[in-house]
């Protein structure tokens, strides 16, 4: 791999965190929603016996907790993506070319698809591949100067989002 394809590839996974991050919390509102599904199948059972002094949790106190666990984790997670999604506005910004910084912001920060953001956008499909091309090379020069292209250079990457919806790395 070329020098510049690792510089290509690097600032690719910088891109990537906002929708990393989509992934993630998709998952876990997915899991919620099995959670809730399985609690209207769960009922407490009423018994006229005592309560014993030291019961095990039951299963739907266990769900909720859970869930509420799961709701923590969101709101993490999606305050994490905001904070990503404006560090990666102010680099964007850095960009000279407008039009470059129409693409990347389409792309990677509202997150449409190809499709949508040549609608979006208006360009002709080689226009807008050229415009992305070239503001992933200056995005990589801006990283690289600022000293932070580094962090997303190893093959796993140094940034890591981990299920709790942080920086792991």
């Amino acid at each position: 791999m070329t020098e510049s394809e690792k510089r290509r590839d690097a600032v690719m996974r910088y891109l990537s965190r906002p929708r990393e991050c989509d992934r993630i919390i998709r998952r876990k509102k997915e899991r919620i929603r099995d959670l809730r599904s399985s609690l209207s199948l769960q009922s407490p059972a009423l018994t006229d016996m005592p309560n014993n002094p030291s019961p095990p949790a039951s299963k739907m106190e266990e769900t909720l907790v859970k869930i509420f666990s799961l709701e923590e984790e969101i709101a993490l997670g999606e305050k994490r993506k905001a904070a990503i999604q404006r560090e990666m506005r102010n680099d964007i910004m850095k960009i000279p070319d407008e039009r470059q910084q129409v693409v990347i912001n389409a792309m990677y920060i509202v997150g449409l698809r190809w499709n949508d953001a040549l609608n979006m956008t208006g360009m002709s499909r080689r226009t807008m591949s050229d415009a992305r091309r070239e503001a992933i090379d200056r995005l990589s020069d801006i990283l690289d100067e600022e000293g932070r292209l580094k962090d997303y250079e190893d093959e796993d990457g140094r940034w890591q989002y981990d299920e709790r919806g942080t920086d792991a790395g």
